[in-house]
């Protein structure tokens, strides 16, 4: 008999929630950005992960997704440092209510 595997145990959800963005002018912009780009950082290494573990096939898409992994951990990095620059690093963490009926979407 073979074992089936529910869709949810293949595909773990994301730890973050994903905030829309803010205007620029708020003074939370850079925590909402900050955790944006993390979950995309953390969706697109999952994605590299397991799409490329133990294969050496397909070596020009595995670079392309190697180098979205390395732009997005800039972005990340800059995020950071722009929170930090305002301030408001401190309400930058996955579970973070600074952003509630700021349009985090559930």
């Amino acid at each position: 008999m073979i074992a089936s595997h529910s869709t949810a145990s293949r595909c773990p959800q994301p730890a973050l929630a994903a905030p829309r963005m803010l205007p620029s002018n708020h003074p939370l912009f850079w925590v909402a950005a900050l955790l944006r780009d993390s979950l995309h950082l953390q969706n697109m290494q999952r994605l590299h992960e397991r799409t490329f573990k133990n294969r050496n096939q397909d070596t020009e898409l595995q670079d392309a997704v190697g180098m979205a992994c390395v732009y997005l951990r800039r972005e990340v990095q800059q995020s950071a440092r722009e929170a930090q620059r305002d301030g408001v690093l401190l309400f930058a963490w996955p579970g973070t209510r600074a952003l509630e009926g700021e349009g985090v979407a559930a």
